[in-house]
């Protein structure tokens, strides 16, 4: 990663092409995320059959391919269309390609609910289905956060910038003191590890990019939804808005032979050159 962005962005600013630039995204990975479910299905049943211990590594490859990609969009999971429709946007504009992980990864709940139908102890709870063991569920919880976390880690460590949605959907809180939190741990995860993680030289992803050219709920009592937040900081993001997606725009259409994201950093740091400066 070379550097992280915190975008204040909403639906109005693709006009009448919203639904045109989800497209976009959804298209550029529509094959890659076809037949995962069904494949790591097969496997874990197979291994379930056979009595074996599962194949974490294999269920990293399938579930979470690694894949190349220019930048990583970090967003609540309630802003999914945004969050491809600014993928879609990027990729037509410049010719970026953005991660957007339900784009290319499988939805973790589908992948918990197929270790907890296989491995977690259950019972028959009359006409509703089943009652799983608490304890054979959080065991099986832990693998695939752990599983999920390590993959975005991964992730965001390989792409050469993070851009982060900030909208009501992902910071839910702001205090007296300005100090935002989000209820989404993966959110507060992503951040931190954008803010922990090496930071990488320009010229590290200039040398490639010229070398290339180019579950039923069964209680019996309500309970209050279960809320934590977490304190997020945004400290180590430039600050984007709207007025500089369409500033950026213009000047990529003025410019020749530049690298559209290399322009994007010159709009907030006075040079940058041979690759190798840095915030």
């Amino acid at each position: 990663m070379f550097a992280g962005f915190n975008l204040k962005l909403s639906n109005e600013f693709f006009y009448n092409n919203f639904q045109y630039y989800i497209d976009i995204a959804k298209e550029s990975y529509k094959k890659c995320s076809q037949s995962i479910t069904s494949e790591i299905k097969d496997a874990i049943i197979n291994h379930f059959e056979e009595g074996t211990p599962l194949d974490g590594n294999i269920i990293l490859k399938k579930w979470f391919p690694k894949y190349s990609v220019d930048v990583f969009i970090s967003h609540s999971h309630a802003d999914e269309d945004l969050a491809n429709a600014f993928a879609g946007w990027l990729y037509e504009k410049f010719n970026i390609t953005s991660f957007v992980d339900s784009n290319v990864w499988g939805y973790i709940d589908d992948l918990l609910g197929i270790l907890n139908d296989n491995y977690s102890h259950k019972r028959r709870n009359g006409d509703y289905g089943y009652i799983y063991d608490h304890e054979s569920c959080k065991k099986a919880s832990q693998h695939t956060n752990i599983m999920l976390l390590m993959s975005l880690q991964t992730m965001i460590d390989n792409t050469e910038s993070v851009f982060f949605l900030n909208t009501d959907k992902s910071v839910n809180v702001i205090d007296k003191n300005g100090l935002s939190s989000t209820y989404s741990p993966w959110i507060y995860a992503e951040l931190l590890c954008a803010d922990l993680i090496r930071k990488k030289p320009l010229s590290e992803y200039r040398d490639k990019y010229f070398k290339e050219n180019f579950a039923i709920n069964a209680a019996t009592e309500s309970r209050a939804e279960l809320k934590i937040t977490y304190n997020i900081s945004t400290n180590n993001l430039k600050s984007l808005n709207e007025k500089n997606l369409i500033d950026w725009k213009e000047r990529y259409k003025n410019e020749h032979n530049v690298i559209p994201m290399d322009l994007l950093y010159k709009m907030f740091v006075n040079e940058v050159s041979n690759g190798n400066n840095s915030y």
